[in-house]
C-alpha cells in the first residue's frame, strides 16, 4: 500500500520544466526515491559481502538504511527544487531549522530546506504513531529504529559509533541519491547516463571508518561525472526549462506580497504539489501571476533576450577595446546570482528598457502595457524582467572520494582522491569559462528594447578597465 505522505511524490516532478524541452522527463520524485532506497540496498548487501565483521544479523541497520533511503524526499515541494529557493526564507523555515539542530544535534549549516522539512515530518507525533502502527505487523524491526535516527542521515549525520559510515550511504561524495539520479534523468530525458554500477558495487570497501572505492570502481565514478556534466549542460541549464523555472518562482513571490496569499509558510508548500499550485496560481487576483502561471502550463513562454557568458563578455570587451579577462568576467555573472543584485538590476533594465521604447518611438503612442492570455492589460514592471543565472558545474563531492590505486588494505602511500585522478576541477573549470550560462528573461513585446539595455549595462560594467595593449 501506498501512504498519501509517498503518493504525494508521484505528482511531484523530479526535473521540475526540464520536461518542455525533454518530453520523456515527467518522471516524479517517487519513483526516485524507490530507486534511491534499491541503490542503498545494494550498496549495504556488496559492503557485506566483503566485510563479513559487520555482523550476521544486520536487519535493524538495513532497515533503518532503507527508511532514510525511501523518506530522503518526502519534505521537497512543488516542482522540487525549483520552490525550494522560495521556502528557505521564511520566518517559521528558520524557526524549524534551530529546532532540528538542538534536537539532531546536527549542525545547523547542513540543514538544507526540503531536507528540514524530512526530517520534521519523520520526527512529527504522527508519524511516530504511524511507525508503531507498523511494527505491530512488520516483519521489520521498525520499533528498534528511532525516528531522530532516520533523520539523521537526510543530512548525511551519523550518531552511531558502531557504523559512522552508514550515512554517506544516504548523503555522502558517492551516495545512492546520485546513483539513482544521475542515470534516471539522463534515461528520461534521452540522454545517454550510463553506470556500471555492478562495478562499482563489487570495489566498495570500509576503511578506517569510510567507504572507499579500488581502483577498478574508478571508471564508475568517471561516468557519474560524466553524468553530471551532461546533464548540467544538456538539461539543468536548457533555456526553456530555465525560462519556465524564473517564472514560476516570479509567480511565486508576486503572489506572496498579496495580503490573502496562501503562499506565507512552509506548511503550505508542503501541502501543495505541482498540478494544485499551478491551479492556484492561475486562479491568482494579481494579472501577472495569473498569465505566468498560464504560459508555463498552457501558452508561450517568455523570452530570453540575452544570454550571458564569459565567452560573450570577453568578445565585447574586445569590441570596447577594454582589457579581457576571463576573471572578471566570471566575477560579473557570479555577482548576478545574489537575489538583491538581481532585482536592482531588473528595475534598472525595466526603467531603461522602457526609456528606449520611448526615444525609439518619438511621437507614437508607447504601449506601457503588455497583453495577457486572457487579453488582460499588465503594467510593464520590473516584474517582467528576471535575470537566472544558473548553478556553475559542480560534481557534487564525487572527486572527493578516496580511491584505492593499488592492493586492497589503506595506506596513505596508495589512496588518491577521485578528482585529481579524473581531472574533475580543471574541467570544472573549463566548463565555468566556457558553457557557464546567464539568461535575461522577458516578456516578448519588450524583448528589443530589455536587449538594448542589458547591452548597454554590461558594456559599461566592461569599460570600468581601460584597454592596456602589449608591447608584442
Amino acid at each position: 500500500m501506498v501512504t498519501p505522505l509517498m503518493r504525494r511524490l508521484q505528482n511531484i516532478r523530479q526535473t521540475a520544466f526540464a520536461y518542455l524541452a525533454h518530453p520523456g522527463a515527467t518522471h516524479d520524485r517517487y519513483s526516485h526515491s524507490l530507486g534511491v532506497m534499491h541503490q542503498a540496498t545494494e550498496m549495504w548487501r556488496n559492503l557485506k559481502r566483503y566485510h563479513p565483521e559487520l555482523g550476521e544479523d544486520d536487519s535493524r541497520n538495513l532497515c533503518l538504511l532503507r527508511l532514510g533511503a525511501l523518506l530522503h524526499d518526502v519534505g521537497h515541494g512543488p516542482y522540487s527544487h525549483s520552490s525550494e529557493g522560495f521556502f528557505r526564507d521564511f520566518a517559521d523555515m528558520r524557526e524549524l531549522q534551530a529546532e532540528l539542530s538542538s534536537e539532531l544535534s546536527v549542525p545547523l549549516p547542513k540543514l538544507g530546506a526540503a531536507e528540514s522539512i524530512s526530517a520534521a515530518i519523520v520526527t512529527s507525533p504522527a508519524f511516530r504513531l504511524f511507525m508503531s502502527a507498523c511494527a505491530k505487523d512488520s516483519e521489520y524491526p521498525l520499533s528498534e529504529i528511532p525516528c531522530e535516527e532516520i533523520a539523521r542521515l537526510f543530512f548525511g549525520w551519523n550518531t552511531n559509533t558502531e557504523l559512522p559510515w552508514i550515512s554517506r550511504i544516504i548523503s555522502g561524495s558517492i551516495d545512492a541519491d546520485k546513483l539513482d539520479y544521475l542515470h534516471r534523468d539522463g534515461e528520461f530525458a534521452g540522454l545517454e547516463t550510463t553506470v556500471d554500477l555492478t562495478r562499482l558495487y563489487s570495489n566498495l570497501r570500509i576503511a578506517n571508518n569510510r567507504i572507499i572505492v579500488l581502483r577498478d570502481g574508478l571508471s564508475s565514478i568517471a561516468d557519474l561525472a560524466e553524468n553530471r556534466f551532461s546533464l548540467t549542460t544538456l538539461m539543468y541549464s536548457e533555456p526553456m526549462g530555465r525560462t519556465a523555472d524564473a517564472m514560476f518562482r516570479r509567480a511565486l513571490e508576486v503572489d506572496s506580497r498579496r495580503s490573502s496569499t496562501k503562499l506565507d509558510s512552509c506548511a503550505a508548500f508542503f501541502e501543495l504539489e505541482d498540478s494544485s499550485i499551478m491551479s492556484y496560481l492561475r486562479s491568482s487576483e494579481d494579472p501577472l501571476t495569473k498569465d505566468l502561471a498560464w504560459r508555463i502550463q498552457f501558452g508561450s513562454l517568455y523570452a530570453v533576450c540575452f544570454s550571458i557568458s564569459v565567452p560573450l563578455l570577453m568578445q565585447r570587451a574586445v569590441h570596447l577595446q577594454v582589457l579581457p579577462d576571463e576573471e572578471r568576467c566570471e566575477a560579473i555573472i557570479d555577482s548576478l546570482r545574489d537575489p538583491k543584485r538581481q532585482r536592482e538590476l531588473e528595475s534598472r533594465l525595466a526603467n531603461r528598457a522602457m526609456e528606449i521604447k520611448r526615444e525609439r518611438f518619438k511621437g507614437q503612442v508607447v504601449y506601457e502595457t503588455v497583453r495577457g492570455f486572457d487579453g488582460e492589460e499588465i503594467p510593464f514592471s520590473p516584474d517582467l524582467v528576471m535575470i537566472d543565472v544558473t548553478k556553475p558545474l559542480n560534481f557534487q563531492d564525487l572527486g572527493d572520494e578516496m580511491v584505492l590505486v593499488h592492493g586492497q588494505e589503506l595506506t596513505d602511500d596508495f589512496v588518491v582522491e577521485a578528482g585529481q585522478l579524473l581531472a574533475l576541477e580543471q574541467r570544472r573549470l573549463s566548463y565555468r569559462r566556457n558553457l557557464w550560462r546567464g539568461y535575461i528573461i522577458t516578456h516578448p513585446d519588450f524583448r528589443s528594447a530589455v536587449r538594448s539595455a542589458v547591452v548597454e549595462y554590461f558594456d559599461e560594467v566592461l569599460a570600468a578597465t581601460p584597454f592596456e595593449p602589449s608591447d608584442d
